[in-house]
């Protein structure tokens, strides 16, 4: 006779493909390793921190929440113009991510891709919101 627990796992995980099954069983196995780790070393959640502009590792970012530019960039250079760059090699693909290409084209990610944040020259410890708004994060920066 088989229990009720076995019963229930296997009526949760029979009918599903193995993809599907993976992936509730990684979610319940996530959800206990994070319980037991909580249990085990004392691990307690922080309260979420408001949302910032930047975030930095020591004390508070030295740009204000409305800067314009970064104190090095000269807002009023010169625009235009060209720009003319060799690489070595050749390539079969322009996405950088493609990994069945054999070689993508070298330069594209810092020029044509933009990050969620952006760090200062003057502040290397600092991050600075690019395309992203707002940063979340508890005090203790766990996540």
């Amino acid at each position: 006779m088989q229990s009720e627990a076995i019963r229930r796992l296997q009526d949760r995980f029979c009918n599903l493909s193995w993809r599907q099954a993976l992936l509730r069983l990684r979610g319940a196995l996530g959800a206990s390793v994070t319980a037991l780790a909580t249990a085990a070393f004392g691990i307690a959640s922080s309260a979420p921190a408001p949302p910032s502009y930047a975030i930095a590792m020591h004390g508070d970012p030295a740009l204000p929440p409305d800067y314009k530019n970064f104190p090095y960039a000269d807002p009023a250079a010169k625009k235009g113009g060209k720009l003319t760059l060799g690489y070595l090699g050749t390539f079969d693909s322009l996405n950088p991510f493609n990994i069945k290409s054999g070689s993508a084209a070298q330069g594209l990610v810092p020029a044509v891709f933009q990050t969620l944040m952006a760090r200062s020259m003057d502040e290397p410890f600092t991050m600075y919101g690019l395309i992203a708004k707002s940063i979340e994060t508890d005090d203790a920066r766990d996540y």
